[in-house]
């Protein structure tokens, strides 16, 4: 994926969507 670990994804991600993404998968299943 181009990550080298799951905190720089977490980072990169938080950067986009403004939330982590654990956060992100709980609304997508509600």
């Amino acid at each position: 994926v181009g990550f080298n670990s799951i905190s720089s994804f977490n980072t990169a991600f938080k950067k986009q969507t403004g939330e982590t993404p654990m956060t992100y998968r709980q609304q997508l299943s509600k």
